[in-house]
């Protein structure tokens, strides 16, 4: 039958389809085409755009799908177009099988997600697994998503055995799996801010294996790890392909140094920047949710310093870098597992394992997490309380702020723990993380904020490094005058030694034009006047003004407005 003596104005008479998967379609115990079936009604999560899954078998056999939207169920040309370039056969009797396709109801439905990750009913989608809340419903990803790795092979229960067990005891493995899973929580925490995690440490110790690990989780490592070699916008669309799950980027190295501070804030903040489109409208923003896993033979700090910038406090909480080295035999490592002779040896297996078995861990863990009715932020606040009790000090927001991360990371371990999805013990497991966090605390020197490490490295960094510009003020027949005549115009300032409860104290004068311009190196100059104040190392006369000089000399006839002391009362 050709399409020139169909007449589609002619109803066909109604009939009673039925479909046999081996026999083909048939109208009233009439076969009128091969196998070919429409399974469900799918439309957007508006309850718009309604198509029809439809499946059916091609030329050569093999069960292919196809969506049809509703409207194109009118256009007979459309319909048999996009099953003929699908490869049905379509020599049938064409007008009862547009009456099928018409006609067909069936009770499932599929609702098109364009984004990975939460649904609004409670449900989860990734592009290898689905999980509903409600029965005869199911989830098909549309659009532009370029998530890839996502994938299944083997048991959980082989997973666990051949990946989780070996993670037990080694606290970078057991961080990277906790992390691996975190994503999935932050949406039940309000006004939670992720970040980075960045595994730091010397090549071929085992840091890409770690990543590999968190890998597992949810698909096959090799394709599901993603490089910071990228642009910024690039990284905008495959963390929003991510969204809710977990981004791995390897080798920070790779990244340029001039992108990677904007590049953090961006991750962290969860949202890409504003563009317009031909019709100079706001286009919406790339957004996500997501944990993030790096790795980098360097730090943030370190990388940023490379385009000659310094890291600013903002960035160095939202990439929190964990050096890794544990020793030369074991590389990252803290144990290894069944007479394993090194680090290397231990890694080579792992990696091996890792790609055997991947990919149920993360669907495991969210079918229970959304079977169960566990208090997510309840259950963080008692971890945080009795994190603090551990801290045992009043810590800065900034230290804080990564103090949650690690409570979000044992909170995850300690549910995988409970759903048996890790094989670790949980208190165990909380001990892992929280000793990394220690560590960081103690690298980081202090519990306040960064802005005040930063700027007190810099200031006594700057003054060592230039003491050739400073003057030494000695007694002169009762007087004081400076050691030796320099320069005026490359002058830092004077220096004074002075006995103080019988100790020597250092005072340094600083010249406020030299301060503004050299010593502050950028920074803001009120923040570094009032940190070096609260430390006590900034001294103001009894009104709170910079004292003077104490000489007015020529050439010095500018007085010095700014007092520097290093002495034994302050944390210079």
């Amino acid at each position: 039958m050709t399409d020139d003596n169909i007449n589609l104005k002619t109803k066909p008479k109604s009939c009673d389809f039925t479909i046999d998967k081996e026999k083909g379609l048939f109208c009233d115990e009439e076969r009128i085409s091969d196998y070919i079936e429409v399974v469900a009604l799918s439309r957007d999560d508006g309850g718009v755009r309604w198509k029809k899954r439809i499946l059916f078998k091609d030329l050569d056999g093999k069960q292919r799908s196809v969506d049809i939207e509703q409207k194109a169920l009118c256009n007979y040309k459309e319909i048999f177009e996009t099953l003929f370039e699908n490869g049905f056969d379509t020599s049938c009797d064409r007008l009862k099988l547009k009456k099928y396709l018409e006609t067909a109801r069936p009770e499932k439905r599929i609702t098109d997600i364009y984004t990975v990750g939460w649904t609004d009913d409670g449900s989860f989608v990734c592009p290898s697994f689905s999980i509903s809340k409600k029965e005869k419903f199911a989830f098909s990803l549309v659009g532009n998503i370029k998530a890839s790795g996502f994938a299944r092979k083997g048991t959980l229960e082989e997973w666990r055995e051949n990946v989780c067990a070996l993670c037990e005891g080694n606290k970078i493995l057991t961080l990277a799996l906790c992390v691996g899973l975190s994503g999935v929580l932050l949406k039940r925490l309000k006004y939670f801010n992720n970040a980075v995690i960045n595994l730091t440490g010397r090549s071929s110790i085992g840091k890409t294996t770690a990543l590999y690990v968190a890998a597992s989780l949810w698909g096959v490592p090799k394709r599901f790890m993603q490089q910071w070699r990228s642009t910024s916008n690039a990284l905008e669309a495959v963390a929003e392909s991510y969204n809710d799950c977990l981004l791995i980027l390897d080798e920070l190295s790779q990244i340029q140094a001039k992108d990677i501070g904007n590049i953090v804030y961006m991750l962290g903040n969860s949202k890409g920047k504003s563009r317009m489109n031909v019709n100079s409208e706001l286009k919406k923003n790339k957004e996500w949710t997501l944990s993030v896993l790096s790795s980098g033979e360097i730090g943030i700090a370190d990388k940023i310093a490379e385009s000659g910038e310094k890291a600013k406090a903002g960035q160095l909480v939202r990439c929190i870098d964990i050096e890794c080295f544990m020793s030369d035999e074991l590389g990252i490592y803290d144990t290894l597992h069944d007479d394993i002779p090194d680090g290397a040896t231990f890694s080579k297996l792992l990696k091996e394992k890792t790609s055997e078995y991947y990919g149920t861990a993360a669907e495991a863990f969210l079918t229970q997490l959304i079977e169960s009715s566990i208090d997510i932020e309840g259950r963080f606040s008692e971890l945080r309380q009795n994190f603090d009790e551990r801290i045992g000090k009043k810590i800065d927001g900034q230290v804080s702020r990564v103090a949650d991360l690690f409570v979000l990371y044992a909170l995850t371990g300690e549910l995988a723990c409970e759903f048996g999805i890790f094989s670790h013990k949980p208190a165990e497991l909380k001990d892992l993380v929280f000793v990394l966090f220690e560590k960081w605390l103690d690298e980081r020197g202090s519990v306040g904020a960064m802005e005040e490490k930063v700027v007190l490295q810099h200031v006594i960094g700057f003054l060592e490094q230039n003491n050739a510009r400073i003057q030494n003020i000695i007694l002169c027949g009762g007087g004081k005058r400076p050691e030796e005549q320099r320069n005026y115009n490359n002058l830092l300032g004077f220096r004074e030694v002075l006995t103080q409860s019988g100790e020597d104290a250092e005072i340094y004068y600083i010249i406020q034009k030299a301060f503004d311009g050299d010593v502050c190196g950028g920074m803001n100059k009120k923040l570094v006047k009032r940190i070096l104040k609260d430390k006590g190392i900034l001294i103001l006369d009894s009104e709170g003004k910079n004292p003077k000089c104490p000489y007015t000399t020529p050439p010095y006839k500018r007085r010095v407005k700014l007092v520097i002391a290093n002495n034994k009362n302050s944390d210079f």
